[in-house]
C-alpha cells in the first residue's frame, strides 16, 4: 500500500496545485474526493499485488521455457550442449518481450 501512496502522491499534488494555485478555486466536494482517493488507493494496491503474485512469475516461467534449448532445438538438445546457438533461434523470446514491453 505504501507503493500505491507513493504512486498516487504526484498525481494528487499536481491536481491540487492546479486547483488551488492556477484555477484558484476550492473543491466543492472534498469528502467525495477523499473517499474516491481511498478507493483508488485500495484498487491500485490490489492490482499491484495481483501483478506481483500472478503475472510476473508467469512471465518469468514463460521466458525460462522459451529460452530452453530443448524448446529451441527440439528433443535432440536434451542432455547435450548446443554450440551453434544463433540470435534468430530466440525469435519467440524477442516476440514475447516485445509483446509485454519488458523494462
Amino acid at each position: 500500500m505504501v507503493d500505491s501512496v507513493r504512486d498516487l502522491a504526484p498525481i494528487v499534488a499536481v491536481v491540487a496545485f492546479f486547483q488551488l494555485v492556477v484555477l484558484q478555486q476550492t473543491t466543492a466536494n472534498l469528502g467525495g474526493i477523499v473517499v474516491g482517493l481511498l478507493f483508488d488507493l485500495i484498487g491500485l494496491t490490489f492490482f499491484l499485488v495481483s501483478l506481483e503474485q500472478a503475472l510476473f512469475p508467469l512471465g518469468k516461467l514463460m521466458v525460462k521455457q522459451l529460452t530452453d534449448l530443448v524448446f529451441i532445438h527440439g528433443a535432440s538438445a536434451a542432455g547435450s550442449i548446443v554450440e551453434n546457438v544463433r540470435r534468430h533461434d530466440f525469435f519467440w523470446v524477442y516476440l514475447f518481450a516485445a509483446a509485454i514491453k519488458a523494462d
